[in-house]
């Protein structure tokens, strides 16, 4: 069985290798939009501060509008700080998924060479 098992294993090791190819291909391919799209929102934040801070400059403006303006730059600096939040958020996301897939992949060619994969979850158990 093992033998059999051994002689599949590098038609199954390249099939198993080009899934991760493209499975990394997809990875590279959604932070590389994720980033385009963050970049374009960070110029767009950049230009409405920039374009409130010329208003500032203004010396015929009441204090209520500048107090306005003000809170309007409080408001797109925090839109940046949440988008930031949510493009670390997807970067692990995507990693995580990845790991997920490698160690699937791991699991996968153990098997296909009889290795036996066992979790003690009395461990677990015991840690609660």
């Amino acid at each position: 069985v093992a033998k059999k098992a051994l002689e599949q294993f590098p038609d199954f090791a390249n099939t198993m290798k080009n899934m991760l190819t493209d499975y990394k291909q997809l990875l590279d391919s959604g932070l590389k939009e994720n980033a385009e799209g963050s970049k374009s929102f960070y110029e767009s934040c950049d230009v409405i501060i920039s374009t409130c801070q010329k208003l500032l400059d203004k010396e015929d403006l009441s204090f209520d509008e500048k107090r306005y303006i003000l809170d309007q730059m409080v408001i797109v600096t925090k839109m940046k700080g949440d988008q930031n939040t949510k493009d670390k958020q997807f970067i692990t996301a995507m990693w995580c998924f990845g790991t997920v897939a490698l160690g699937i992949t791991v699991g996968a060619l153990v098997t296909a060479l009889g290795g036996n994969v066992k979790f003690d979850t009395d461990l677990l158990k015991k840690s609660k």
